[in-house]
């Protein structure tokens, strides 16, 4: 009986610490919008090509590109990048991402020139569909909670280093 009890007590310690130590949905929501709309700095492109180039992190490998889309992927999540260079704003697309989700966890629209939008959904199994606009460029992922905040930044760094060639 004193085995078991010991063995309940550190499971629900070992919970409870687990718990303790990982942000909340709020909190990991609040972050994204943080980073997302802070601009970084100093990000040169390390891929080239015939309409455009960007930062790709170390992480991050192209998949598949084609006219205005490039699938990325890192680990197990998919990127899908897509640009078009007649887009100057995003107004059009912040539209769009405002009309098609009525309940979204995070929709901020932030006004610098060019215009960008971070939209977070909270899907079914605990995923989350992070997409982040800044002028005419748009990528969106699909992830677990954890990874939401290494997400929104490497989205940031990859959009807001996308120059048009």
């Amino acid at each position: 009986m004193y085995k078991l009890l010991m063995y309940v007590l550190v499971i629900t310690a070992s919970i409870t610490i687990m718990a303790c130590s990982s942000p909340s949905e709020e909190e990991t929501i609040q972050a994204v919008e943080q980073i997302v709309t802070e601009k970084p700095s100093d990000i040169e492109p390390t891929i080239t090509r015939d309409e455009i180039s960007y930062y790709l992190p170390p992480t991050i490998e192209e998949v598949e590109t084609a006219k205005n889309n490039i699938v990325l992927k890192t680990g197990e999540n998919t990127i899908v990048l897509f640009y078009d260079r007649d887009l100057k704003e995003t107004d059009e697309i912040y539209q769009k991402a405002k009309e098609k989700d009525k309940n979204p966890l995070l929709l901020t629209k932030f006004n610098e020139k060019p215009t960008g939008f971070v939209k977070v959904i909270a899907m079914p199994d605990n995923l989350y569909e992070l997409t982040v606009g800044y002028g005419g460029v748009k990528a969106s992922t699909v992830v677990e909670q954890d990874k939401l905040i290494k997400s929104a930044t490497n989205l940031s760094e990859i959009i807001y280093s996308l120059t048009f060639n």
